[in-house]
């Protein structure tokens, strides 16, 4: 859901997800401001964060995650494989330069 909504809010400022397990709303919006904070809502919750650096983090996570899964014996790869370079060339997009 994050990795997803960071592309969104990459692109487009904006992004809007509910968890299916809960229907809590979790919003990330760019500042007009400033685009490199970012709001992070979730339900009646929000913070502000360094959007380059919550992306980053959030990356890592889901990567590591690919990686764990792509190390488990199993049959087809191929979808981890292809997910995992969307996140590594999202990641590499959003490092700095």
């Amino acid at each position: 859901y994050f990795a997803s909504a960071i592309r969104e809010v990459k692109d487009n400022g904006y992004a809007e997800f509910s968890f299916p397990d809960n229907n809590i709303p979790v919003t990330l919006t760019l500042k007009n401001t400033s685009p490199s904070h970012l709001l992070l809502s979730i339900g009646e919750k929000k913070v502000y964060l360094p959007f380059r650096e919550f992306a980053h983090k959030m990356l890592e996570a889901a990567l590591l995650f690919y990686e764990t899964l792509l190390s488990l014996p199993s049959g087809n790869h191929n979808w981890f494989l292809q997910d995992r370079a969307e996140l590594q060339e999202l990641k590499e997009e959003l490092s700095p330069c």
